[in-house]
């Protein structure tokens, strides 16, 4: 399983590196997403960010968003399982 995850992990920040630079070489004008804010975005002498450092700041994003969803769902499920009153209106509203 570790292996797996090693080669998951080497092919996400493969892609990723691509489209960075794919993104970097190309037009960027009309594009309002988190990447193009990354590749505009400078450091406090000028610099512009490295790749390396997009891909970091790309990754910290999709983890932590996934990790606030999931456990944002989590809480949501177990406050319903103590509150079956709720729970079946919920219910009830999805049927409908």
């Amino acid at each position: 399983p570790w292996g797996r995850f090693k080669r998951v992990r080497a092919d996400v920040r493969r892609r990723l590196l691509e489209n960075i630079a794919r993104r970097r070489s190309s037009d960027r004008s009309g594009h309002e997403d988190i990447l193009s804010m990354l590749l505009d975005a400078t450091h406090e002498d000028g610099r512009p960010m490295s790749d390396v450092e997009i891909l970091d700041e790309l990754l910290t994003m999709l983890i932590a968003g996934h990790e606030t969803t999931a456990t944002s769902l989590a809480w949501s499920l177990h406050r319903l399982v103590e509150h079956p009153e709720v729970y079946a209106r919920v219910m009830a509203e999805l049927d409908a």
